[in-house]
This record gives C-alpha cells, structure tokens and sequence, in this order.
C-alpha cells in the first residue's frame, strides 16, 4: 500500500511538471524519427508527428499503394538501413517503405506467421532475424532481406546455434551478433517456453556461431536505447514485478544498473518503449486508455552502480576460490572456536574470564532454559517469568529488570559491551520475537 501512494504521489507531481501525455488509439507502431526530431505515431489511418523539444502536433492521412497488402492487424517494427525507414510487419516476412506517407510493399516473400518475437538487426547494409516463434516451432535460423532479389534467404554458415530463441534481443558490437537473453523451449516440454540465460555469439565475419555466455538472470529484456558501445535496456524479473533499467556496456563489457524508479511499473511492456534525445517514450495503458509518456529519462537514471560483467565465461576463478575456501573455512572455524570466550553456569552465578558474579536462582534458570532450547519465544519466556499474583504490567516490568540484571552482571565481568541474553525478531514471523544467548560466546552449563 505504502509503494502504490509512493508511486501515486510521485506521478501526480511528475504530471504537473514534465510529462507530456497523450490519448493514442489504434497505434501500429511508435519511434523517433532523428531526421525530424518527432517521435512518430503510425496508425491505422494517419501519421503524428510530435516534436520532442516543443511538443508540437502534426497529423497528416496515411494511405497504402496496395492496401490489400498491408496486414491491419500485425503490429509494425521500424529498421533503418543507410538512413532510410523500412517496415517489418510482426510475424511474417513483409518489408514495406515509406514516402509521401504511402505505404509500399518492397518483399516478394512468402513467409507467412513463422517469425514471432524474431531478434531483428542490421548489418552491412541489410536487414537481418535470428529465430522467432511460428508453427509451434522456436526456430534457429539466421536470415537476411535480399535487396536485389527482395526475399529473404538463409544465411550460409560455418555451424549451427545452440538453441533456438525468440524475444531475444539483438545487439551487433565489433562485427559479432550477441542475442541477449528471450525464451527458448523448456527442458520439462517442447511445448513450454523458458527464459533463456545466454547471450548467444555469432562472427559476421567468419560466419560461425562462436560461443555462449552466461547472464546473471533469468529475465526478460525490453530495449530501450542502442548506441555503438552499450545498449539500454528494462529488465523484468520472470518471477516477480521488480523491474530494473541497466545499462550493457559492451566496450568495457561491464553491466551497470540504475535505483529502481516507481514509474517502471506503470510502463506498458506490450507497446514500444524506446529513448528520443534525452527524453524517455513509452505508454501507459489504463481503464480500456492508452496513453502516450513523454519525459526527461533523467528521471529514470539515477543512482548508476556496476553489477557485474556483460560477458562472463571464464570460471577458473571460481573453482579456485572454492579450493581456497575450503581450506581458508576449517582454520577459520578452528580459530573462531578457540577464539570464543567460555561462559560458565553454575548453581550460584556465572564465570567469564575467571571473574564471577553472583545471581538469583531465577536469573540462572532463565540462562539455562535460553542456552538449552537455543531459542526462546516471547510467549515461552513470558510463561517462565510472569507471576499470577502480579498484573500484567508488573510482570512486564519485572522481566525487563530481570533481562537488564543478567545483561549488566555480564557486561560487568566480560568487559564486553555486548549483551548475554539478545532479542530479536523470529525469521519465520515477523511479529514474533525470540530471545537467544550471544554466539560470542561459548557456553558450559554446570546446573545440569
């Protein structure tokens, strides 16, 4: 409840200051378009244009040189190649341009629904996907548009990926393809998707599937911004709604993440989510509303720490410093033990270093019942001390002096500034609290 009012009042003072918003309906893709400086919205119908630095509104009517070759209801994903916008409609293997705000067919392919949630990116001047869902299938093929013959054709390679991948994300870094992460088929059933923990590694060079390596996490991966060294992304944990923006950077292969912000969880992960200069774009999608978000993405990129390398696969390092530590643990725990001061619990008191002190029966049966169960609820303790002649606060008030009278007598013989008998709250109920003897210290009961 706390977070939802932290996040409310958080939106309502970001609403008065630096957001811009917009109702949008029927959108089939939204980007930002450098040339212009607008980020662009495609509709069924139209085309706006809205300038990232004045907010300024254009629409203009979107028509189609075939329309009857335009597939209304797949979403569209937007590539650039040599400063030019192509098309790629989700799925399927169409490719389209746009001038004049005119749609036209370029492909003469015949890949119908078989590329779901493929990985697509550019290299050398062509359009390329790696795997993508289609016919119960998680494919495993590498292709490329071919511009002069306009199909898509398989790229010819040295050896085969490992898995096949769809939802991964695509990343191009010293002519090798990375694809981070997505789903791959689950190892319980070929029918059942599981999140993929590799960033699988192709040389567009030698053409060859080179090696694998291993993320910290099963997630799922939105991009957010790609540049040549590092790329931007919203993590979202498969298993929970905690999401997170980190930063991949490929340069000094170090991954950073940045402080959690509420407005994570009110971005809509379905709809493009992308950055346009130094503002965030992204949709909010609520009671049957769709909702454009423009804001500054400084708001989302606060408190930036390291958490771990991009590309780890070397584990020499790990074995050794399992072989470390287990010699390094055995002498530890050898000299801890013998490190341990002794505690001594005898009929009339307790002895710590040779120095005694005396207490009351009571005192020393209370030490003695805490040292044998090891753990000692409140209720338990409350039942050991609490008098029925006495009321309730009496009873309260004699067991804090009771616990504060063994505490003192300690610390008075110990020399320590520790505590003989601590509280503290029960891992299995927060509500609960427990009261044990100080691991310090080792204790010998003589009242046995």
């Amino acid at each position: 409840m706390k977070k939802k009012l932290l996040s409310l009042m958080f939106l309502v003072a970001f609403n008065l200051n630096s957001q811009y918003t917009r109702d949008v309906k029927d959108e089939l893709l939204t980007f930002f378009d450098r040339n212009n400086n607008s980020v662009i919205i495609i509709k069924k119908k139209s085309i706006i244009s809205i300038d990232i630095d004045t907010n300024s509104l254009k629409e203009n009517s979107l028509s189609f040189e075939n329309i009857s070759d335009f597939d209304f209801s797949k979403e569209l994903i937007r590539i650039r190649v040599n400063n030019q916008n192509y098309f790629l409609q989700h799925g399927n293997g169409r490719v389209y341009s746009l001038n004049n705000f005119i749609f036209k067919r370029l492909d003469n392919s015949s890949i119908s629904n078989a590329f779901y949630d493929s990985a697509i990116f550019t290299y050398d001047d062509k359009i390329y996907r790696y795997g993508g869902y289609g016919f119960w299938t998680i494919y495993n093929r590498l292709i490329y548009f071919d511009n002069i013959t306009n199909q898509w054709e398989l790229e010819e390679s040295i050896n085969s990926p490992l898995t096949g991948i769809n939802k991964g994300l695509p990343y191009v870094y010293n002519n090798k393809l990375y694809i981070i992460g997505g789903e791959k088929y689950s190892k319980k059933s070929p029918l059942i998707h599981a999140p993929s923990n590799l960033i699988m590694t192709y040389d567009l060079i030698e053409k060859k599937w080179i090696k694998n390596f291993k993320l910290n996490n099963d997630s799922t991966y939105e991009l957010i911004n790609r540049s040549d060294k590092e790329i931007l992304i919203l993590l979202l944990n498969n298993n929970t709604s905690e999401r997170s923006i980190r930063s991949l950077d490929f340069d000094n292969n170090i991954e950073y993440i940045y402080q959690s912000s509420p407005f994570l969880l009110s971005i809509d992960i379905t709809k493009d989510i992308f950055q346009a200069n130094d503002k965030l774009v992204f949709y909010i999608s609520t009671n049957n509303k769709t909702q454009l978000n423009i804001i500054p993405i400084n708001f989302l990129l606060a408190g930036k720490k390291i958490n771990g390398k991009v590309l780890s696969r070397d584990y020499s390092y790990i074995y050794m410093l399992i072989m470390f530590l287990a010699i390094l643990v055995p002498l530890l725990l050898i000299y801890y033990n013998k490190s341990k001061k002794t505690l001594i619990i005898n009929l009339q008191g307790i002895i710590i270093n040779n120095n005694f002190t005396e207490l009351d029966q009571i005192c020393i049966d209370l030490i003695s019942m805490i040292h044998l169960k090891r753990k000692v609820s409140t209720s338990d303790l409350n039942d050991f001390i609490f008098n029925e002649n006495l009321s309730r606060a009496s009873n309260y008030s004699r067991k804090n002096k009771l616990l504060e009278k063994i505490n003192n007598k300690f610390q008075l013989i110990s020399g320590e500034n520790e505590s003989l008998i601590i509280k503290e709250k029960s891992k299995f109920d927060l509500r609960m609290e427990v009261y044990t003897l100080n691991e310090m210290f080792r204790v010998n009961n003589k009242t046995n």
